[in-house]
């Protein structure tokens, strides 16, 4: 099995590249059923500089039985009294669906994460830059099946799989470009970069990996890419405060372009100018513990400078040990005293 691999862009409008994280702003139903909204949102995604916009269609009657749809939910009040009505008010119209991937096309690509197999041919005609399982449907086979038989890409979310079903994944997906995103389901979220270790072993299933963020902030899926993500999914909301799932772990959109700036930053810079900054960074903090080349003893004018006569002490003011080669044997211009600090103005170079 291969390991290793290397970050790379996936899908539709953007051209691959080695290092480029896709970054995924997922909207879900943070639109809230309203087109116009939903519009804003991928507006701020594309100001970002992120990849995709990714949505959620369900078919409500498919996915839950009718006394779970029926009940009373308080939380989605402002959106409807019972979880069908939240349900039919977020979910969006067929025409809405062309007309938002319409709004994406040459912009940004458009992802659509279907809940179920009526929801999957739904957007059959919509030409998707790729299909993502969620994580809740992972043990729906029959649904898994029908994407494998698609000619979209693929991601699915493995962070409720078996590593067997996770194999069993990866076996029905053999011939797509399949990326296994790694994602965490807890409330509240545990931001552990433990957790971040799954991706080095995803790897041995040899297909790219991704992290699907569920943190209110973004370390971990900052640090996800450190751990090899190629792939990152955070939502994208207008408020935190909204009361639905997704908009709970959102990043509003200064806070999503600041993250995706951090990313791209990231990404441009080379491994020589991140050492140099790093470097220079920890000077300030260590020059006064680093050694220099001082006078052992007293050195006078014109006297030939040995070896022996110098020592390596704190803080760094001097020249670095390193130099002794070019000091060695040179004569002194001035009179030094011990512990004075060797410098290119007092040693004939």
């Amino acid at each position: 099995m291969k390991t290793g691999l290397a970050p790379i862009a996936l899908c539709g409008n953007q051209s691959p590249s080695i290092g480029h994280c896709y970054i995924i702003a997922g909207i879900g139903t943070n639109h809230n059923g309203d087109i116009n909204h939903a519009k804003r949102l991928i507006d701020f995604a594309v100001q970002s500089g992120c990849n995709a916009v990714k949505f959620h269609k369900r078919d409500a009657d498919c996915t839950s039985v009718k006394t779970y749809l029926d009940r009373p939910t308080p939380r989605h009040q402002f959106l409807g009294r019972t979880y069908r009505e939240v349900l039919e008010r977020v979910d969006l119209s067929k025409a809405e669906f062309r007309d938002l991937r319409a709004y994406c096309k040459g912009r940004i690509d458009f992802i659509v994460s279907p809940f179920d197999i009526p929801s999957l041919h739904f957007i059959d005609d919509l030409d998707v830059d790729a299909i993502a399982v969620e994580a809740v449907c992972t043990n729906n086979v029959f649904l898994l099946k029908e994407v494998a038989n698609g000619k979209s890409r693929v991601m699915v979310s493995i962070g409720l799989c078996t590593e067997d079903e996770i194999e069993d994944i990866v076996d029905a997906f053999a011939d797509k470009k399949l990326t296994l995103i790694h994602s965490i389901h807890m409330t509240p979220f545990e931001a552990n970069i433990s957790y971040l270790k799954v991706l080095r072993w995803l790897e041995q299933f040899g297909k790219k990996i991704g992290y699907s963020d569920n943190e209110a902030g973004s370390s971990m899926a900052l640090s996800a890419i450190a751990f090899g993500a190629s792939v990152i999914d955070k939502s994208l909301t207008f408020d935190n405060n909204l009361s639905l799932s997704d908009s709970a772990i959102g990043l509003t959109p200064v806070e999503f372009s600041k993250f995706v700036k951090l990313v791209r930053d990231a990404e441009n810079e080379s491994i020589s100018d991140i050492r140099r900054k790093a470097i220079a960074g920890q000077r300030e903090i260590y020059d006064n513990e680093q050694v220099s080349i001082v006078a052992k003893r007293r050195i006078n004018k014109g006297e030939t400078i040995m070896e022996d006569m110098l020592a390596f002490r704190s803080p760094f003011r001097g020249l670095s040990p390193r130099c002794v080669p070019l000091v060695a044997g040179k004569k002194a211009l001035y009179d030094m005293e011990e512990d004075e600090f060797i410098t290119t103005e007092v040693v004939e170079l």
